[in-house]
This record gives C-alpha cells, sequence and structure tokens, in this order.
C-alpha cells in the first residue's frame, strides 16, 4: 500500500469516527433534552487568530433548575442576536454543558462520516 493510500485511510478512519462519535452523542442529547431556551448574552473570545462570539443560553430543565450557559457553538463574522429564542440540547449530567440545536449539530456529523467514508474509498482505489 502506497503512502499516499495509507494516509487517504487514516484520515478517513479519523474523520468518519468523529463523525460518529458526534452523532451517537447527538442522538443521546436529542433523547436527553430539547427544552427552550433564550440567548441572553455573547461572550467574546480571542481564537488565536480572531475573535469568535460564543452565545450565552438560558433554559430551564427538564428537572426544573434554571440554568445559564455558554454554547461552544461560537461565530466568526457576526454575533448571535440576544433575546433569541432556540432549542437547547443538554447533558442531564452537566446541564452547564449545552448546545444549540442547529443545521450543522444536526447534520454536521453526518457530513463527517460522508467525507471520512470518501476518503476511505479513495485509499482503496488502485493508484496508477
Amino acid at each position: 500500500m502506497a503512502v499516499t493510500q495509507a494516509l487517504l485511510l487514516l484520515l478517513g478512519l479519523a474523520v468518519a469516527g468523529w463523525g460518529i462519535y458526534w452523532l451517537r452523542r447527538r442522538r443521546k442529547l436529542a433523547r436527553a433534552s430539547g427544552v427552550p431556551g433564550t440567548i441572553v448574552d455573547v461572550e467574546r473570545r480571542f481564537t488565536g487568530k480572531s475573535n469568535a462570539y460564543f452565545p450565552v443560553v438560558s433554559f430551564r430543565t427538564r428537572d426544573g433548575a434554571e440554568v445559564r450557559a455558554v454554547a461552544p457553538q461560537g461565530k466568526v463574522l457576526w454575533s448571535p442576536k440576544v433575546g433569541k429564542p432556540v432549542t437547547v440540547l443538554y447533558d442531564p449530567a452537566d446541564p452547564a454543558r449545552a448546545y444549540i440545536d442547529s443545521a450543522g449539530l444536526r447534520f454536521g456529523p453526518a457530513v463527517f462520516v460522508a467525507v471520512g467514508l470518501g476518503f476511505v474509498i479513495l485509499a482503496a482505489l488502485p493508484l496508477r
């Protein structure tokens, strides 16, 4: 097996593995939560090359506890809109670990799996 094929195979397995991990995590979060919340603030952080804006969400857990958490889904080009209603997915064991339900969170992991499998298929093709 050529070095290029081996690298493609490793890259494909890593990317697909990451996608599978997040598919399972997303499914677990969706079963356990999915509550209404609101973006109440925005936290600006320097990420090494530029600023990113992370939404601070406020929501009530299914147990009735009021939680305020920083979602790890930062935006680089624009700031999330304060006051915007959102659906929050949270870890019941640690409600401060919360995510805003979005298309990226829903479909992103499947895209990673597809891209990873594409690399694995490329690695299996014979080189010319």
